[in-house]
């Protein structure tokens, strides 16, 4: 999902990534379009959010997941004028049990405008199919998150993560 979008959107990796959907609560915002992001695949990920107190239901099919959120911090930092870490404080709870307590994302990313993606293994819609995502601001600072992303995964397995030191894409026989 590419939270804050409008439509659905390829990546320069050849993924699509679905229209923001399934959300209660919160708004939708533009960022500001920057053409390097350290830590990022794909800038463009980086150009929408949601933002504030809001939740997702996500409909999948019954299986083991990992899940994948994506982080940016836009506006606090050294060169801002509106403060630094401890700005944006927020939890997030997937199917009810917190994930990221007092999450600060300025203070993991190492600084502003850096990607910064946190993965969770083992989750699964519940009975009702879905999975349940809850972005909780606290203080003054409101939640934010760019991307939220479901890898099927092997229970208790980390999925492989591959790195190929060339300048150019490889697509394996598989199409991956």
């Amino acid at each position: 999902i590419g939270c804050g979008r409008r439509t659905p959107w390829t990546d320069r990796l050849g993924q699509v990534w679905g229209r923001d959907d399934y959300f209660e609560g919160g708004d939708a915002i533009e960022i500001p379009g920057r053409s390097y992001i350290a830590g990022a695949f794909d800038s463009h990920l980086y150009q929408s959010a949601r933002t504030g107190t809001f939740s997702y239901r996500i409909p999948l099919p019954a299986r083991a997941y990992e899940v994948r959120l994506y982080f940016i911090e836009p506006v606090f930092g050294p060169e801002s004028d509106q403060g630094g870490e401890g700005n944006r404080l927020f939890s997030v709870a997937i199917d009810g049990k917190k994930v990221l307590d007092r999450f600060d994302i300025l203070a993991a990313a190492n600084g502003p405008w850096t990607a910064d993606v946190r993965v969770f293994k083992d989750i699964a819609p519940g009975p009702d199919g879905k999975v349940r995502l809850d972005f909780q601001s606290i203080g003054n600072g409101a939640a934010l998150v760019t991307g939220i992303e479901f890898v099927p995964e092997r229970p208790h397995i980390l999925n492989p993560i591959r790195l190929l030191p060339q300048n150019n894409f490889y697509t394996d026989s598989a199409g991956n």
